[in-house]
């Protein structure tokens, strides 16, 4: 089962994405004192599940984790935005390259961020020219008729969330509305090689 769960994983990464960054910290950016500068690390959410956690969280903290961008060299980068692509983790020990995922719930405009082995659960991120971290959108439904352009989005957010274990994880809200869960905040997510 292992065997087959990494091999599904990484022939998703490598149908998808062709080129692999090196390795890198997330770091984040924040006028929130405590969160400005703390890193991003992998933290155990399930059966090969791993969120992205807080390490101010955790006394002492943890350790970072390095990540990777998988990009394919045939489509064109924007000038700005540069390649779209797929964040993955590697599962240590078991060498299972998962790429993120976004954890909805349909009671809230806060989605929890996830590593998770899938073929089809996997979200497509990006790094401008000041390595934050985005998703990039094609379509406008807020104009009508709807308008087409690529358009980055920042709407990362760190809140403390009950998912399998409470934890402070990165967050995706969606739309530009308040936010449900008050106890979030904004935050950029900084891409720093190792």
């Amino acid at each position: 089962m292992r065997a087959t769960i990494s091999s599904l994983a990484f022939a998703a990464t490598r149908a998808i994405a062709q080129n692999r960054s090196a390795p890198f910290n997330l770091i984040l950016r924040s006028l929130h004192s405590k969160l400005n500068g703390s890193a991003l690390f992998s933290c155990h959410e399930g059966a090969a599940i791993e969120g992205l956690c807080v390490t101010t969280a955790f006394n002492p903290p943890f350790s970072t984790s390095t990540y990777n961008f998988n990009y394919s060299a045939q489509w064109n980068p924007d000038p700005a935005l540069r390649y779209a692509g797929i964040l993955t983790y590697e599962l240590g020990g078991v060498n299972l390259s998962s790429p993120i995922s976004l954890q909805t719930n349909p009671t809230s405009n806060v989605a929890l961020s996830f590593f998770t082995p899938s073929l089809e659960d996997y979200i497509t991120v990006g790094f401008d020219q000041n390595n934050l971290m985005y998703i990039i959108g094609y379509t406008d439904d807020t104009t009508t008729p709807v308008t087409y352009s690529a358009k980055p989005y920042y709407r990362w957010y760190v809140c403390t969330v009950m998912a399998s274990y409470t934890y402070e994880i990165l967050t995706w809200v969606y739309g530009p509305k308040r936010l449900e869960n008050p106890s979030c905040y904004k935050v950029d997510v900084e891409r720093v090689f190792t």
